[in-house]
């Protein structure tokens, strides 16, 4: 009885441990270099989506919920090939346990991560590494 108590209580601990994002500390410099664009914003809108839970889970058509923002960019401290054209649709992962990031409408931040055609990406790990004032001395 104790033993298949054990066995329970390890089962939900590792349950737990694997719903939660974790990240390495990096420091701002790392963030910068490994970044696709790194920039100033205001957060003009946030909206949540839904996704798509299909019968089956092993179905392409899984789409986890996402949060998507409407960005004004009002400093650019690095974009690929130096473009000042960048999306202004930045997307996260819906949940933090998912490293998505939470952001509120109004808020002035500096965010880094990936480009894509169109859209940004953000995860937990790299948006909250870089402050103002350490992209503008990053600055390419």
């Amino acid at each position: 009885m104790i033993c298949r108590l054990a066995i329970i209580l390890l089962i939900f601990d590792l349950s737990l441990r694997v719903k939660a994002c974790s990240c390495m500390p990096v420091n701002a410099t790392y963030v910068f270099e490994h970044s696709d664009f790194v920039s100033r914003v205001l957060v003009e809108r946030a909206e949540r989506t839904s996704g798509n839970f299909p019968a089956s889970l092993m179905s392409d058509e899984f789409r986890p919920p996402e949060m998507i923002y409407t960005v004004r960019h009002l400093d650019v401290y690095k974009s690929p090939n130096s473009t000042l054209d960048i999306p202004t649709q930045v997307r996260t992962p819906g949940d933090s346990a998912a490293c998505g990031v939470n952001l509120s409408e109004g808020q002035t931040i500096v965010l880094a991560g990936s480009w894509t055609p169109s859209h940004l990406s953000i995860f937990l790990c790299s948006h909250g590494s870089i402050s103002q004032e350490e992209a503008e001395r990053l600055r390419i």
